[in-house]
């Protein structure tokens, strides 16, 4: 089985496409580091994008998508620079599914809030009501999936702007059966600090201390 980790490593600069976005230095070279040494113990490759080569004209977070052109790799596992992979994480490649993903929200809450939300997905993605939409930070993708989904994934590329990468994710999964394997929202949900993976989404990681962060998730650098 050969195997890759994956992570975008884009900073701003006066050439950014799309909205601009905030540039974390100090929690993206932890999320490197992590994930570097995640794919060592999981015997896996890792490789990170730097250039908007793949999609010149589309924002940072589509370049991403480049792992569906991937046919090198039986596996592979995307994981969001503003994610960190702690030293307890089990491996995620022993898992035999074709497609796994954290669920955006905790959507066995009665909330109107979260009802609402997964309302307006499904039918932006024009999925039954049964779906669970996912947030694309931490996924993990076999080659039988990439191969599938490389074909829709083309067809979306400008239809989800509010989305971005995570719409067109989702649409090619709703489009191939909407059947993926849920992760525990430990392994990097946005809305609950993590067991296994520390998603520090949106205004989370705006004042990130290293230092703290480490002594509190016990991560030596």
């Amino acid at each position: 089985m050969k195997r890759l980790l994956l992570q975008v490593n884009i900073q701003p600069n006066q050439s950014q496409v799309g909205r601009k976005y905030h540039y974390v230095k100090d929690l993206y070279d932890l999320s490197h580091v992590q994930a570097k040494k995640y794919a060592l113990q999981c015997g896996a490759d890792y490789y990170q994008i730097t250039d908007y080569n793949f999609l010149p004209h589309k924002h940072a977070v589509y370049q991403k998508l480049q792992f569906l052109e991937l046919d090198d790799y039986d596996q592979i596992l995307y994981v969001d620079s503003d994610a960190v992979i702690l030293d307890n994480t089990p491996n995620l490649y022993n898992l035999d599914v074709n497609f796994a993903a954290v669920p955006d929200y905790n959507w066995s809450s009665t909330a109107k809030s979260t009802i609402d939300v997964r309302t307006k997905l499904c039918k932006l993605y024009n999925a039954s009501m049964n779906y669970q939409p996912f947030c694309s930070g931490v996924v993990l993708a076999n080659k039988k999936f990439i191969q599938a989904a490389r074909p829709i994934y083309k067809q979306y590329l400008d239809s989800f702007e509010t989305q971005h990468d995570q719409g067109i994710l989702n649409k090619c999964v709703v489009d191939l059966g909407e059947t993926y394997y849920t992760l525990d929202s430990d392994y990097g949900a946005w809305y609950k600090r993590g067991k296994y993976i520390v998603h520090l989404g949106a205004h989370h990681k705006k004042n990130f201390d290293i230092d703290k962060f480490c002594k509190k998730y016990g991560v030596n650098l």
